[in-house]
């Protein structure tokens, strides 16, 4: 494992780790040829460089498009969780590369509130995710109102992504994944 510290930061990079580690790390139930583990301290200003590390491995690694997709829900699941993270929790970010897929996974600690907030939007999104994308879009926009929870809805939509939660407890994680 190599690890990295800049301006009183640790950044836990794992770029190879064998298979059943890997699976057994992340509770994939199936084959997992790499995964790019990042643990973040929140409050600090990594949100820009976490996802130009990631868009740049990405891009290494995947077609274009799919390197896109990579990044886009990099971005806006790492913006999410440092945004929504209960104050002292990190935030752990995951890259896994399967055999046929691309899985971005992040995981938080969050109050209670928050989770059951997820929870209904990700439903939303599920029943109309363009739909939905198009009304967050417009609250983003506009600028009044409640603030506009465009994240999720542009993982789903715009990337074309599946989106999946797990909760347990309060720890969330969060998952986007796409075909290779």
């Amino acid at each position: 494992m190599e690890r990295a510290k800049r301006d009183g930061e640790l950044l836990t990079l794992n770029p190879h780790i064998d298979r059943t580690t890997a699976r057994e790390r992340i509770g994939l139930s199936r084959p997992c040829s790499q995964v790019f583990r990042l643990v973040l301290s929140p409050g600090l200003p990594l949100l820009e460089d976490t996802v130009k590390l990631v868009a740049t491995y990405a891009r290494s690694r995947f077609s274009q498009r799919v390197a896109d997709r990579v990044a886009l829900a990099s971005q806006e699941l790492l913006n999410n969780a440092l945004d929504y993270c209960k104050v002292g929790h990190e935030v752990v970010f995951e890259l896994s590369v399967g055999e046929d897929d691309v899985e971005v996974r992040v995981e938080n600690a969050a109050i209670a509130e928050r989770v059951d907030m997820l929870r209904k939007h990700l439903a939303r999104i599920e029943a109309n995710p363009e739909g939905i994308f198009a009304e967050e879009l417009r609250r983003a926009l506009d600028g009044r109102g409640a603030r506009a929870m465009l994240g999720l809805s542009r993982v789903r939509a715009e990337a074309q992504m599946e989106v999946d939660v797990k909760v347990e407890l309060n720890n969330v994680a969060v998952t986007a994944t796409c075909r290779r």
